[in-house]
């Protein structure tokens, strides 16, 4: 205000203060004691809960560190241990079911029945489009 040049600014900004300062809403004591309470109770559900994921963290972090191929993962540009947890976990520890090109896609029954479809068969004259044959429908 003052450097709008209004008259009275100090008059006017003691009294703007004297207002913020009141209490704004009374409340019953016994009811702010109820609210201090589920504060409190909530506060502590909080830090509960961050000690555990800062736990979960540790966890990752070791499991990844002691991971064979996490060295591997982790050292892709931008993945961190979190991606590098996700990376594990999609693509497995099933080097056999990963296709190469002596053994390809499907040849090996692995876990899971992942070898119990059919391998890919070609749909041209072109090595670049495989497909799989789809199951016929079954129902009413």
């Amino acid at each position: 205000m003052r450097q709008h040049r209004y008259p009275g600014v100090e008059a006017k900004t003691a009294a703007l203060l004297t207002l913020a300062r009141k209490a704004q809403l009374p409340a019953d004591p016994a009811t702010v004691a109820l609210w201090a309470r589920r504060m409190r109770f909530l506060v502590e559900q909080l830090e509960a809960v961050n000690r555990e994921l800062v736990e979960c963290r540790r966890q990752r972090e070791d499991l990844v560190e002691d991971h064979p191929d996490g060295d591997l993962f982790r050292s892709v540009k931008g993945v961190g241990i979190l991606l590098a947890a996700g990376m594990i976990c999609l693509f497995g520890e099933d080097r056999g079911g990963i296709a190469s090109p002596t053994t390809p896609l499907g040849s090996k029954k692995r876990a899971g029945g992942g070898g119990s479809r059919k391998p890919p068969r070609r749909c041209s004259r072109t090595s670049e489009c495989l497909s799989r044959t789809v199951p016929p429908a079954t129902g009413s």
